[in-house]
């Protein structure tokens, strides 16, 4: 049961995501895909608010090029917002960029949730997975969704590739790993290493 505050302020932390501001600090709390169909974009962005909707998020935006949704987790109630947008598409082809990311670092029930995650829009707090795998489920459920389409249930003259190759999935993450290495060990040692020999200390 999601609480009437998370739904209230919902929409702002899905418009704001304050903890999507800070490039590689976000990287820990986001995913990233790119998916290709054999299908043409309109069909398939018509067809997604409604997919999205019977999954449990909350369609916030939705046009043929761009759709945003949210969905809070299951027990603290994290707002998970979801962005789908087509990057490419030709005759019955459409590349859809897929992006899930955690909106803030405080529960959506947390009064004033919002301004309480601008100052922790820095904090690197892992999404244990939660993001792609939203994101596969997403992927998953397009192809039940279009499968059915596919058979008359709803409409027919568009397909989606066949199951097994019907969608090409590249992923864009950088293992958090690197990303803590790079971020909280090997730059401040740069910065260090820099600092000591402008000050001269290191020729003393």
């Amino acid at each position: 049961m999601v609480f009437y505050i998370s739904k209230w302020q919902g929409r702002g932390l899905a418009r704001w995501q304050p903890a999507q501001w800070i490039p590689g600090i976000r990287e820990f709390h986001r995913s990233k895909m790119i998916w290709r169909f054999s299908c043409d974009h309109v069909f398939l962005m018509n067809m997604l608010p409604g997919m999205l909707k019977s999954m449990g998020f909350t369609v916030y935006t939705s046009d043929v090029k761009e759709i945003t949704a949210g969905r809070f987790s299951a027990v603290l109630q994290y707002l998970h917002t979801v962005k789908l947008q087509v990057v490419q598409r030709g005759v019955a082809v459409c590349t859809l960029e897929a992006t899930c990311g955690s909106a803030a670092a405080c529960p959506a029930w947390v009064p004033m949730s919002l301004l309480l995650s601008i100052p922790l829009s820095c904090l690197p707090f892992p999404d244990c997975g939660s993001n792609e795998s939203i994101l596969r489920r997403i992927k998953q459920n397009i192809l039940i969704r279009s499968s059915e389409l596919n058979n008359g249930i709803i409409c027919t003259g568009y397909q989606i590739l066949e199951r097994g190759t019907n969608c090409k999935c590249i992923s864009f993450e950088i293992p958090t790993s690197l990303i803590f290495f790079v971020v909280f060990i090997m730059g401040p040692a740069v910065i260090f290493v820099t600092v000591l020999n402008l000050s001269g200390v290191a020729r003393m």
